[in-house]
C-alpha cells in the first residue's frame, strides 16, 4: 500500500504503472492524475476518494480496480474531466470478483467524460450504479458510460450544452431536447448483449 503525501498536486503518466498495489490514499492537495499513471496495479481496497482531483487522463486506472474486490466505490469531489478508459478493464470481471462498481460524482464540475470510461470490454461490470452526478455542466459524454447505471429519464435531466445523444447514453425514448442535433450510432442500445448483436 501507499500513502501519497500532502503538497502532492500531480503524479504523471505512467508513474506507478504495473507496481501492484494493495491500497493507495490520495492527498487533498492532488489535481491532476496521469494517463496510465496506475495503469495495472491491482488494487485490493475497493474504496477510493478524490477530494480536489480535477483530471484524470485516459487509461489512469485501467486494469486496477478488479483484483478481489466485490465492491467497488469512486468518489469524486472536485472532477471537471475524465479520460478514455480511466476506469476501464479488459478482463473478465466475473471471474475476477469485482462485481459492482459504485461512482458518486457529487457536485463535481464534471464538463468531459470521454469513452469508455468505466467500461470492461466484453464483459460489462454487472452492476455500475452512478449515485449522484451533476448533469447540467457537462458539455461532453463519450461513447458507453451511463450503458447501466444511469439513465436520463426528462428533458430537464438532459445535459443543457449537449448537442448530441452518444453511442450508448440509453437516455428515455419519451424525449428529445431540442439541443439536440445528431443521434449517435446505438445511442439507444439497453445492454452490452444488445450491442454485441449489431
Amino acid at each position: 500500500s501507499i500513502t501519497i503525501p500532502e503538497g502532492i498536486i500531480s503524479i504523471g503518466d505512467y508513474a506507478l504503472a504495473g507496481v501492484r498495489l494493495s491500497q493507495v490514499t490520495f492527498p487533498s492537495t492532488l489535481k491532476t492524475i496521469g494517463s496510465h499513471a496506475f495503469e495495472d496495479c491491482y488494487l485490493k481496497h475497493g474504496d477510493i476518494t478524490f477530494a480536489n482531483v480535477r483530471t484524470i487522463g485516459a487509461f489512469a486506472f485501467f486494469n486496477c480496480l478488479i483484483d478481489s474486490i466485490k465492491k467497488t466505490k469512486i468518489i469524486f469531489q472536485s472532477l471537471e474531466e475524465i479520460g478514455e478508459c480511466a476506469f476501464a478493464t479488459n478482463r473478465n470481471t466475473s471471474i475476477a470478483g469485482c462485481s459492482a462498481l459504485y461512482v458518486d460524482f457529487g457536485d463535481s464540475p464534471i464538463t468531459i467524460i470521454q469513452d469508455y470510461a468505466f467500461v470492461s470490454f466484453g464483459y460489462y461490470y454487472s452492476e455500475i450504479h452512478i449515485n449522484k452526478i451533476n448533469l447540467k455542466s457537462i458539455v461532453s459524454v463519450g461513447k458507453f458510460n451511463f450503458l447501466l447505471g444511469y439513465r436520463i429519464e426528462s428533458a430537464s435531466d438532459f445535459p443543457p450544452h449537449l448537442t448530441s445523444i452518444p453511442e450508448g447514453l440509453n437516455p428515455s425514448v419519451n424525449f428529445l431536447p431540442n439541443t439536440v442535433k445528431r443521434i449517435e450510432s446505438n445511442a439507444y442500445v439497453t445492454s452490452s448483449s444488445d450491442y454485441d448483436k449489431r
